[in-house]
């Protein structure tokens, strides 16, 4: 199963509606020789909070699934950038950007 089916299913596992959601952390991992960053994203319930790790690409991927469900979504992904994301301070705007879709996401009534 992909990263974005694992990601719907943890959330609806626990039928709980998600009340925050920040990037904990980023660390950076290497798979087949090439490195990327992984985020670690901090969801806050009335339960618990919980911790998933996911790669920008993780990102995309439910983004994509949200516009088709979700037309009027407006929350907006940092832009895909290619070659160099691992800098210290792409990896920081990054971070910043994910965190205020995330935002948009949990105060979003229909996503």
């Amino acid at each position: 199963s992909t990263g974005i089916e694992r990601w719907k299913r943890e959330r609806m596992d626990r039928n709980i509606r998600v009340q925050g959601a920040t990037i904990a952390g980023h660390e950076t991992k290497e798979e087949g020789g090439k490195a990327f960053t992984v985020f670690k994203v901090e969801f806050r319930s009335e339960v618990a909070p919980w911790v998933v790790q996911r790669r920008y690409r993780q990102f995309h991927e439910l983004d994509m699934k949200l516009r088709e469900r979700y037309p009027s979504f407006a929350g907006q992904l940092p832009k895909k950038k290619f070659g160099n994301n691992l800098d210290p301070a792409f990896v920081e705007e990054r971070k910043k950007g994910l965190e205020k879709y995330l935002g948009d996401l949990v105060s979003d009534a229909n996503a």
